[in-house]
């Protein structure tokens, strides 16, 4: 038992002295898998200690394996609206044509290389943003699936757009530029036409055209 002594000094020819129990030191670590710091004191824990962590590192690890990248990713039925648009309005990604480990990832130094992981949530809601975007753009019937084929590290994705019929400009009147400019001049500096999809944005700057006369 550790010790330590307590002198108090009554006079010049004696002393009265008392041994008091030095609490055990706390252990701040798990040594050799056999002991575990609990409320300053050491308790020995046998070989659990060593499977907890054995099992911890093991779990990490096929987490990290089951992240699976995405090696392709397309887009099928899309007429209206281009694959560049549709690429930057959604979340997933396509790893670069290098992401592979072999030497033309060491020497393009990763650049050309970068993976990307599939993320599920964001998958799923790629599906929603893809159908705003068409409905933003006229295209209210618009149905949207997903093909994924999957193996164990990797995945490929494709979504299949079926666009439908879109809601198109049957008129458009513009009314208080009489005198300033020509209708026919004016209505052939919009964005929006007679006959085109209703796209909100291009009817939203057809009006900020028409407000900067």
């Amino acid at each position: 038992m550790w010790c330590r002594k307590s002198c108090q000094v009554r006079n010049l020819s004696s002393a009265v002295c008392r041994v008091v129990p030095r609490p055990a030191p706390a252990a701040t670590a798990i040594l050799g898998g056999r002991f575990l710091s609990l409320g300053g004191k050491i308790k020995p824990t046998g070989l659990l200690a060593g499977l907890f962590l054995v099992a911890s590192t093991l779990t990490a690890q096929e987490a990290e394996q089951r992240r699976l990248v995405v090696r392709s990713l397309g887009f099928e039925g899309n007429e209206a609206i281009d694959d560049y648009t549709l690429r930057i309005s959604i979340a997933t990604s396509q790893s670069g044509m290098f992401a592979r480990p072999g030497v033309l990832h060491v020497m393009t130094l990763g650049l050309l290389g970068e993976k990307r992981y599939l993320n599920e949530t964001e998958f799923r809601r790629d599906v929603l943003r893809i159908l705003l975007l068409y409905r933003r753009s006229g295209f209210l019937e618009a149905r949207v699936d997903t093909l994924v084929r999957r193996s164990p590290d990797a995945v490929h994705i494709g979504f299949v757009i079926t666009e439908g019929e879109p809601v198109r400009v049957r008129s458009l009147a513009i009314t208080g530029a009489e005198g300033i400019v020509s209708d026919g001049d004016l209505r052939r500096d919009l964005p929006l036409r007679v006959g085109d999809p209703f796209d909100r944005l291009r009817f939203l700057a057809s009006a900020d055209s028409v407000q900067g006369i």
